[in-house]
C-alpha cells in the first residue's frame, strides 16, 4: 500500500465563499472503513492522508449547514475543488459521524459524555470535571464554564444542595454518572424562559440509573496516629433526592469545605453580610496547600433531602454541622517600606482555631411553566475562637479572639399572570447578630507607643447588630414604542447599631475609647429594563435610578446627621452569537456602592494586637464606571473551547485611607475626607483542548491586572501602581494503558510600585507532576511531585520547596472493595518557605509542615 495525499478546498456552490469545519473523511470503497479525516480551516482548506490497496476511494464531505457530497475519486496524491450546497434545515444536535465525539451539543445544551472522559483510578464525579475542555474548578470546589461562575448546579435537573454543591462532586461516585450537560443562556423560572434573556450557565449531571441507592465510605488508619473515616450515602429517584455525609479525620483534609456555599446570587442585591471586625494574623497562602500546613481536627454532619409532590411542590431541608480545629506553627518577617524608612517586623509563634458552624436551610419551590413560587428560610450560627502566642520581636506576646455570629434569613418569591402581565413579587429579610471580643497581652502596639501600659492587657468588646427588609414587585411584559420593557418598583431598609468598648486595665478613660451608633438607610429604588431581540443578537438597557436616606447618630449624642443621596446606575448589555460556536459580550456599566456602619465609628477599635481603626470622613460612596468585553468560542465537534475577557473599572470616591506605620509595627488606619480617582484593567483569556484518540486534555490560561490608585502612607501622599501576571498550563495524559500523567505550571509576577517610595516585585512558579502506574489489572501506583519557587527583587535569597507523595491502590476482584495506601511528604520536608508582596507590605513567611505520613484506607462503594 502506498501512502495518498488529498488536499483541497470546499467552498459554497453559489458565493464560492470558503467553508470551515466541514468534515472530510476518505472512507475504503470495500469495507466502508474510514481511513483518515480531517476538518477544513477558516479558509476551508483541508489535507488528508491515507493508504489502501484500493484504486479508488470515497471521500465525504458533511456539516450542518451543507448538503452531504460524497466523491469516488482514484486513490492518489491530488488536489480537488469542492462546491457543497448550502442546506436549509437547520440541525438542533450534531454528532461526529463515524468516530466518538466525546461532546454533542444541542441548541443551547453541552454534553460531555463521562465515560469518554473517565480514567482508571477516578473516584468521584469532580475527577471528571477537572479535565473537562471549557470547564475549570477552582481550588475552593467553585465550576467555572468559560471563565464564568456556574448559576445553578442541578442532578437530574433537581437543585438539592442550593449552593453546596461540593457535597456532590466530592462524594458521587464517577461510575454512576451519564453525562454532564452545560445548559448555556439558562433561565432557571420556567415562567420567565424565553421571556426574560439570562447569560448565566448552569451545569446538570444525568444519572446512569434514575432510582439507585450509591455512594461509597472509608474507615481508615495510619502514622504518626492518624485516623481518616467518612460514609456518603445517596438516594435518587423521581420524586426525591438524598444525600448524606458523615466523617471525621486528622489528616488535613478539611471538611467544612463540602458544605460551603458556592452561589454567588442572592434574591436581594443589597443584603448585608456578616462584618469583620478582627482580623486574624494570616498562616498560609494559595501557594500552599493547606493539607501540607494543617494540623487539623475536622469534623461533619450533613443531611440533605428534597422531596416533589404530586403537585410539583419541591420541599427541600437541609441540615449540617462542622467542627474545624487547626493548629499551625508559623515565622514572618514583615518589611514595611514607607519611602525613607524600612521597618522589619518578626513574629514567630503557634496559631491554634476552631471553627464551628450550624447550618439549617428549609426551602419551598414550585416551578412550572404557569406558576412559580419559592420560599427559602436559612439559620446560620458560627463559632470562631483563635488563639496565638507568638515572638514579636523578641517580645512575648498573646492574642485571643472570639467571634460569634448568628444570621437568620428568608426570602421569597412569586410570580403571578394578571392580565397579560407577569407580577414578580419578591421579599427578603435579614438579621445579624455578632458579639466577637479581641484580648492581647501585652497590650495593643499603637497605645505602646504613647502610654505607659507596660504588660496589662488589652481587651477590645464589640456588639453588632443588623435588620435588613428588602420588598419589589416587578411588572414584566410591558411594551414601551413596541419594544418589550420591564419596571422595578421597591423599597429597602437597614438598620445596623454597633457597640463597641477598647479597655485596657489600669489605664486612665482616654478619648474615643467607646463607640454607640445607630445607622439607619431607607432606600426605595426603580429601574426599567428594555430587551431588543433580533435573530442572535441580544441588547438589554437598564435605567434603574435609586433614592436614598441614611440617618447616623451616636446614641449618646444629640447630633443626628441625616443625608439623602440620589443614585442613577444605567446598564447596556450586548449579546451576539456568531453561529453556535462564537459568542461576543458587551457591557457597560455605572455601579454605586455606598458604606456602612464600619465606615462611620469616630471610636478607636483593634482589629488584632497590631492593626487600629477609627474613621473621621462622611459616608463613603464609590462611583464605578465599568467596561466588559468577552469574546467565547467552543466547537464541541473538535473539542475546542477559548474564551477572552477585558474588563476596565474608572473609579472616584468621596473618602481615603491613611496608613500610618508607628516604629513600634504598630499600624493605624483612618478614613478621612478626600476625593480620590483610580483605575483597574483586568485581562483574562484561556484554552482548553481534549483529544479524544489519546485521551488527553490540554488547558491554558493568562491573566493579566494592572491597577492605580492613591495611597496615603505617613502623611504622604502618592499613587500606587498595583500588576500581576499569571500564566497556567495543564496537560492531562490518561489513555488505559501501563503509564498515564498529569502536569500542571504556574508562573506569576506581582509588582508593588509607589513613586519613588517602594518597587516589590515577587516571582513565583508552582510545579506539579502526577505519574499513574498500572503494573497489572486493578493495581494503581500514583506519584506525585510538587515544587515551589519564590523571589524577590527586595533580597538575593530564593526560597525552594519540594515535595513528593504517593498513592497504592486495589480493587478486590468481584467486590465493592478498594484499598489505598497513601504517603504525603515522603522527603520529611520540615519548614515551607513562601514570599508575598502588597502595597508597601512584603511578607516572607515559613510554617511548619506535616511530617511524613501513612494512611492505610479501605473503601467501600454502593
Amino acid at each position: 500500500m502506498c501512502q495518498n495525499i488529498i488536499k483541497g478546498k470546499v467552498m459554497y456552490q453559489d458565493s464560492k465563499d470558503p467553508l470551515r469545519s466541514i468534515n472530510v473523511m476518505a472512507i475504503d470503497i470495500e469495507n466502508s472503513e474510514t481511513l483518515a479525516f480531517a476538518f477544513t480551516n477558516q479558509n476551508g482548506i483541508f489535507q488528508i492522508e491515507f493508504a489502501t490497496d484500493q484504486d479508488s476511494v470515497l471521500i465525504s464531505f458533511k456539516s450542518m449547514t451543507t448538503r452531504d457530497f460524497i466523491l469516488k475519486t482514484p486513490s492518489k496524491t491530488q488536489e480537488l475543488e469542492i462546491y457543497l450546497e448550502e442546506k436549509e434545515i437547520e440541525l438542533n444536535e450534531f454528532t461526529l459521524e463515524g468516530i466518538k465525539n466525546p461532546i454533542t451539543q444541542k441548541k443551547d445544551t453541552i454534553e460531555y459524555t463521562v465515560s469518554s472522559f473517565q480514567s482508571t483510578g477516578d473516584r468521584h464525579i469532580i475527577d471528571v470535571l477537572r479535565r473537562l475542555p471549557g470547564i475549570d474548578v477552582n481550588s475552593n470546589g467553585t465550576i467555572n464554564y468559560q471563565g464564568k461562575a456556574i448559576q445553578k448546579f442541578y442532578i437530574e435537573g433537581l437543585d438539592l444542595l442550593e449552593g453546596k454543591y461540593n457535597l456532590a462532586t466530592k462524594n458521587l461516585p464517577v461510575d454512576a454518572v451519564k453525562s454532564i450537560e452545560v445548559l448555556e443562556n439558562h433561565q432557571p423560572i420556567r415562567m420567565l424562559d424565553s421571556l426574560e434573556f439570562n447569560p448565566r450557565t448552569s451545569l446538570n449531571l444525568t444519572l446512569k440509573k434514575k432510582d439507585v441507592l450509591i455512594g461509597n465510605g472509608h474507615l481508615g488508619a495510619g502514622i504518626p496516629g492518624l485516623w481518616d473515616l467518612k460514609i456518603a450515602p445517596m438516594l435518587f429517584n423521581a420524586n426525591s433526592q438524598t444525600i448524606l455525609s458523615a466523617g471525621t479525620n486528622n489528616t488535613s483534609n478539611d471538611l467544612s469545605g463540602e458544605v460551603k456555599n458556592l452561589y454567588s446570587d442572592n434574591l436581594s442585591p443589597n443584603q448585608p453580610n456578616p462584618l469583620q471586625w478582627f482580623n486574624i494574623t494570616s498562616t498560609g497562602n494559595d501557594e500552599i496547600d493547606k493539607n501540607r500546613v494543617d494540623f487539623n481536627r475536622s469534623h461533619l454532619g450533613s443531611i440533605n433531602h428534597l422531596f416533589k409532590t404530586k403537585k410539583a411542590l419541591e420541599i427541600k431541608v437541609l441540615f449540617d454541622f462542622s467542627l474545624e480545629k487547626v493548629e499551625n506553627q508559623f515565622s514572618n518577617r514583615q518589611t514595611y517600606l514607607t519611602g525613607a524608612d524600612t521597618l522589619d517586623i518578626l513574629t514567630s509563634g503557634i496559631q491554634n482555631q476552631r471553627d464551628k458552624s450550624f447550618n439549617f436551610d428549609l426551602g419551598l419551590l414550585k416551578n412550572t411553566d404557569k406558576n412559580y413560587l419559592k420560599n427559602n428560610l436559612k439559620i446560620k450560627y458560627k463559632d470562631v475562637y483563635n488563639n496565638q502566642n507568638r515572638l514579636f520581636n523578641d517580645s512575648n506576646n498573646s492574642q485571643r479572639i472570639n467571634n460569634n455570629q448568628l444570621l437568620v434569613n428568608n426570602a421569597f418569591n412569586k410570580l403571578l399572570n394578571f392580565k397579560n402581565k407577569i407580577i414578580d413579587l419578591k421579599s427578603t429579610i435579614n438579621v445579624i447578630h455578632e458579639d466577637p471580643d479581641l484580648i492581647v497581652q501585652p497590650s495593643f502596639l499603637a497605645f505602646q507607643e504613647g502610654m505607659r501600659t507596660g504588660d496589662m492587657p488589652g481587651i477590645q468588646k464589640v456588639k453588632y447588630n443588623n435588620f435588613y427588609i428588602d420588598n419589589s414587585m416587578t411588572v414584566r411584559k410591558l411594551s414601551l414604542l413596541g419594544i418589550p420593557t420591564s419596571l422595578v418598583l421597591g423599597n429597602y431598609w437597614k438598620r445596623e447599631k454597633l457597640a463597641s468598648e477598647l479597655l485596657i486595665p489600669q489605664l486612665p478613660i482616654f478619648e474615643n475609647q467607646e463607640n454607640k451608633m445607630d445607622f439607619e438607610e431607607n432606600t426605595s429604588y426603580a429601574n426599567a429594563s428594555w430587551n431588543f431581540v433580533k435573530k442572535n443578537s441580544n441588547i438589554t438597557l437598564k435605567a434603574p435610578l435609586k433614592f436614598s436616606y441614611f440617618k447616623n447618630r451616636e446614641t449618646e449624642s444629640e447630633i443626628k446627621p441625616t443625608y439623602t443621596k440620589l443614585f442613577f446606575e444605567p446598564g447596556f448589555f450586548w449579546q451576539l452569537e456568531l453561529g453556535q460556536q462564537i459568542t461576543n459580550r458587551l457591557s457597560l456599566s455605572r455601579r454605586i456602592s455606598v458604606g456602612n456602619i464600619s465606615d462611620l465609628y469616630t471610636g478607636y477599635i483593634a482589629s488584632n494586637y497590631q492593626l487600629l481603626n477609627t474613621n473621621s470622613s462622611d459616608l463613603p460612596i464609590s462611583k464605578n464606571n465599568i467596561f466588559l468585553l468577552n469574546q467565547s468560542f467552543k466547537d464541541p465537534l473538535i473539542s475546542l473551547f477559548i474564551n477572552s475577557t477585558f474588563t476596565a473599572n474608572f473609579f472616584e470616591k468621596n473618602t481615603l485611607t491613611e496608613n500610618t506605620i508607628l516604629p513600634n509595627g504598630g499600624i493605624v488606619i483612618n478614613s478621612i475626607n478626600r476625593t480620590n480617582t483610580g483605575k483597574t484593567f483586568t485581562w483574562v483569556g484561556d484554552a482548553s483542548k481534549y483529544i479524544p484518540k489519546l485521551r488527553t486534555s490540554l488547558s491554558t490560561s493568562l491573566s493579566l491586572t494592572r491597577s492605580v490608585v492613591e495611597l496615603l502612607l505617613n502623611s504622604q501622599l502618592q499613587n500606587l501602581t498595583y500588576s500581576q501576571k499569571t500564566l497556567n498550563f495543564r496537560l492531562s495524559y490518561r489513555p488505559v494503558q501501563i503509564l498515564n500523567f498529569e502536569i500542571q505550571q504556574t508562573h506569576s509576577i506581582v509588582n508593588s510600585k509607589a513613586q519613588e517610595s517602594f518597587d516589590n516585585k515577587v516571582w513565583r512558579n508552582k510545579s506539579n507532576v502526577n505519574l499513574y502506574i498500572f503494573p497489572i489489572k486493578n493495581h494503581q501506583i500514583s506519584l506525585t511531585y510538587a515544587a515551589l519557587n519564590f523571589k524577590s527583587n527586595l533580597n538575593s535569597s530564593r526560597s525552594n520547596i519540594n515535595f513528593l507523595d504517593f498513592d497504592y491502590s486495589v480493587i478486590v476482584p468481584k467486590t465493592k472493595f478498594e484499598f489505598h495506601l497513601s504517603g504525603q511528604n515522603l522527603l520529611n520536608k520540615n519548614f515551607s518557605f513562601t514570599t508575598s508582596n502588597s502595597s508597601y507590605l512584603i511578607t516572607e513567611q515559613s510554617l511548619l509542615l506535616r511530617p511524613r505520613q501513612f494512611v492505610l484506607k479501605a473503601i467501600y462503594a454502593f
